[in-house]
């Protein structure tokens, strides 16, 4: 993970290779350990690698303790999550997208629960029945379909959750 060898690294203290943003909560962390406060503690953080890079990691860390309850040091265990961050921000990146693919799509979209409740709709699609998307969310389709045509509705919502669809209607 920190591209240093073992004899560098035994050479070195946490601080050394912790992010200075990071440093902060790492030590209060500590302190509070040391205190008896928490007996121990997660925390996101990056470290400085050999090659001057940093890389993200999940630290663990326990206070170990001798029979008179002093404390004698610490024990870690650290899973870098470098993978993991590049995952959810490229997944965050994905989701702004459709966003936008969402909102500026010249035809109506919009996203209903199973019981035919929106939970979404663009913006063509409150432009063309004259709502608000604050309007629509959370209303179901009732709410802009003619008296007469609310058992078609329902129909249509019933045949959506079973799996059928019927591309005529």
């Amino acid at each position: 993970i920190f591209g240093y060898t073992a004899d560098v690294l035994y050479q070195m203290t946490f601080m050394e290779i912790t992010h200075p943003d990071d440093l902060g909560k790492n030590m209060e962390f500590r302190e509070q350990s040391l205190r008896g406060e928490i007996d121990r503690y997660t925390m996101e953080k990056r470290y400085r690698r050999g090659d001057g890079d940093y890389v993200w990691a999940n630290l663990s860390a326990s206070v170990l303790r001798d029979h008179k309850g002093a404390a004698t040091g610490f024990i870690a265990v650290i899973e870098d999550i470098s993978a993991r961050l590049a995952a959810e921000d490229a997944l965050k990146e994905r989701e702004a997208k459709l966003s936008r693919i969402f909102d500026h799509a010249a035809v109506v979209i919009a996203l209903a629960d199973k019981h035919g409740t929106y939970i979404d709709v663009n913006a063509a699609f409150s432009s063309l029945l004259g709502y608000s998307r604050e309007e629509l969310i959370g209303n179901s389709p009732q709410l802009i379909t003619h008296p007469d045509d609310h058992q078609k509705c329902i129909d249509f919502i019933d045949d959506a959750n079973a799996g059928r669809t019927n591309e005529q209607d």
